[in-house]
């Protein structure tokens, strides 16, 4: 018969605990037991679940600025508080056709680049010039001036705003067709004039976005009511449709904007009044990777 031996376990003739490489192989088994299990539930894990999605985040708008004095001769200026960092600000400037070149200063040290200027074909009476610069941090009250070359009545409106969830590397939508730039009236643009009565024609300019981009339009306008007309025209007031707008009239000129989604035709139509000019430009969204 077998009988019990007592007393702790031996491996030749000591116990088991005085060998070591008894002990370490034992230790491993446990080791490789307890997380085989955790090593196939992961790779099962990450192969249904965890996998690497780009997700395309709209921008949106983070501040608009707002009207505030400076001391340069014939100078505008705006103050602009935004929420966020790494924000896209952009400047859009309506001038007189005397004025040839613009000073900006930036009181937070931020740096403008020209990204165009424009000059309707039709119309001899101005320009619209695009900024841009990339602001890292949140701005509070920043101050921006612009001051022009030539005095008197030279600069006729501003506005600049921030844009938060933008893509800072390639800031503007790539495809082709970004920016739109029109004159009015035209074949291209469509006829439109302020009439309080009949609030006749559109005058239209379109891009097509890439994906989820900030569509932002400034539309010179010849010292009549924005776009949409007379508010108390008979034939009814039509402020562009799908559009937000952020100023109009702010001196002869009004910025509007909307946020795509996806990729898809985007037009924008001011009816009712005296459009000069339109561009259509748009900054495209941020991209994270989870």
């Amino acid at each position: 018969m077998c009988s019990l031996v007592h007393g702790p376990l031996k491996y030749s003739d000591r116990p088991i605990s005085h060998h070591p490489e008894v002990v370490l192989v034992a230790l491993r088994w446990w080791i490789y037991g307890s997380i085989l299990p955790l090593l196939l539930s992961s790779i099962v894990l990450v192969g249904n679940t965890a996998r690497t999605v780009r997700v395309d985040l709209p921008p949106a708008l983070d501040g608009v600025g707002t009207r505030t004095t400076c001391q340069a001769r014939a100078c505008a200026a705006q103050q602009l508080t935004t929420s966020f960092g790494n924000d896209i600000v952009v400047l859009f400037v309506r001038t007189g056709s005397n004025t040839t070149t613009l000073a900006l200063s930036d009181s937070s040290g931020i740096v403008f680049t020209e990204r165009l200027s424009y000059a309707s074909s039709e119309f001899h009476g101005g320009m619209i010039r695009e900024y841009y610069a990339v602001s890292i941090s949140p701005l509070n009250s920043d101050n921006i001036t612009v001051v022009p070359d030539q005095c008197c009545y030279t600069i006729r409106g501003m506005q600049v705003l921030g844009i938060s969830g933008a893509d800072t590397s390639t800031i503007y939508d790539q495809n082709k067709s970004v920016p739109a730039t029109v004159s009015c009236p035209s074949e291209v643009c469509g006829y439109c004039h302020a009439d309080a009565n009949t609030n006749p024609g559109t005058c239209s300019a379109s891009i097509h976005s890439s994906g989820a981009d900030f569509v932002i339009v400034a539309t010179q306008i010849n010292d009549t009511p924005g776009c949409g007309g007379y508010s108390s025209s008979p034939a009814g007031y039509r402020p562009p449709s799908g559009f937000t707008r952020i100023t109009a009239p702010n001196g002869n000129f009004e910025v509007d904007y909307t946020i795509t989604k996806a990729s898809r035709q985007v037009e924008f139509d001011c009816s009712g009044t005296d459009a000069t000019a339109i561009v259509v430009d748009a900054i495209t969204s941020s991209v994270l990777t989870d």
